[in-house]
């Protein structure tokens, strides 16, 4: 019963926004590019708080303070699930970078496409060094980017090293990096553990369909984002630099999973 109510509205919500956002692009077509973004951006972040509404998915928010909203950020954080989209999205507006592949998704790229999602191709190695000038640029126009630098999916046990081709844009535009860390919270009300936390994570290699079909089981699920204090860019910081800041606070909000 919980599957099927899930089931249904998951996809009326999705595509009463997939049609909002068809609308809202014709309609704002005139506008500046920078004008459009701001609004894609509102409607995508409702967007993604029906998805955590209807997946019974309560986020506890941490630092929430450190968030300026008068401020783009180059959003950065690990990487649990698909669904990492919708816990960030839904806590503040952002264009998101992902994989060039789904574009070719069912219904979900072309909410991508609407989305304003930046994509990389990454079987091109100078790809993400192009795209970073694209994520630059839109921090330039006052948009937060969000991506997910270990590249994959984990347990949400380890973090995997940081790739630096996106923390190029930071260095570019002077815009502060956003520091988060996911981590599990509970599920169906009991302390997460390393066998259960598979009912929210576990199908890296396959579909989103699948994995989305799988969370629609759970009764509930709590997931704890960490909001950390933004990194400033200083003057001779490169890339590198940067990331490894990055990557060393991230790291730090990291729990263990028993």
């Amino acid at each position: 019963m919980i599957f099927l109510s899930r089931f249904i509205t998951f996809w009326a919500h999705t595509f009463i926004y997939l049609i909002i956002g068809v609308v809202l692009h014709i309609f704002l077509f005139p506008t500046s590019a920078t004008s459009k973004r701001k609004y894609i951006s509102i409607v995508s972040q409702s967007w993604a708080m029906g998805i955590c509404w209807i997946m019974n998915i309560k986020l506890k928010v941490e630092g929430k303070n450190n968030i300026n909203p008068d401020e783009a950020y180059l959003i950065v954080s690990n990487h649990l699930s698909y669904f990492d989209v919708c816990l960030i999205g839904s806590i503040i507006p952002t264009q998101f970078v992902g994989k060039r592949e789904v574009i070719r998704w069912p219904i979900f790229g072309w909410l991508a496409l609407i989305g304003g999602v930046i994509f990389i191709d990454r079987s091109k190695i100078t790809h993400g060094v192009s795209r970073a000038k694209i994520v630059a640029k839109s921090l330039i126009d006052g948009n937060s980017v969000s991506f997910f630098p270990e590249g994959t999916t984990t347990l949400g046990d380890k973090l995997l090293p940081f790739k630096p081709s996106f923390f190029l844009a930071a260095v570019e535009s002077k815009k502060s990096v956003l520091p988060i860390t996911i981590n599990y919270g509970k599920i169906n009300g009991e302390p997460i553990t390393t066998h259960s936390q598979m009912g929210y994570y576990g199908w890296q290699s396959k579909s989103f369909l699948h994995h989305g079909f799988r969370l629609m089981t759970v009764k509930s699920l709590e997931m704890i984002l960490k909001i950390h204090k933004p990194i400033q860019i200083n003057d001779g910081e490169d890339a590198r630099t940067i990331m490894k800041k990055s990557e060393q606070v991230v790291l730090s909000g990291l729990k263990k999973v028993s």
